[in-house]
């Protein structure tokens, strides 16, 4: 196999790397002589498939994220919500000190 050939084994085995041709940054050109010259260990190279590694992986971690909120019902989220928040003013209600008892006590003589 020639290099011509190994390079277009390359690119199909990495095909974002033919964004840097259709973003007008290389030329296939200057792709292919970056090739010969460093192999696929050219810094071009290594840094582009990091980039669009890791562009997959946030669009996998996105994808997982929807796919779960698929199975949430929302009525029952939302029936959850309104019970806790139902609770929160129950338990608000009892630990919050009346104003009008507090004015009283202090009213109140002791007879010691």
């Amino acid at each position: 196999m020639n290099r011509m050939e190994e390079f277009q084994k390359f690119i199909a085995n990495n095909p974002s790397l033919k964004t840097l041709v259709d973003n007008k940054d290389y030329t296939w050109q200057e792709l292919y002589d970056r090739y010969l010259q460093n192999g696929e260990k050219d810094p071009v190279f290594l840094k582009h498939m990091n980039e669009s590694k890791n562009e997959e992986e946030t669009a996998s971690t996105i994808t997982s994220f929807f796919d779960a909120l698929k199975g949430v019902d929302i009525d029952k989220v939302a029936e959850g919500l309104n019970s806790m928040k139902k609770i929160l003013n129950v338990i608000s209600e009892v630990t919050s000190v009346e104003p009008s008892r507090k004015k009283n006590t202090s009213f109140i003589k002791d007879d010691d």
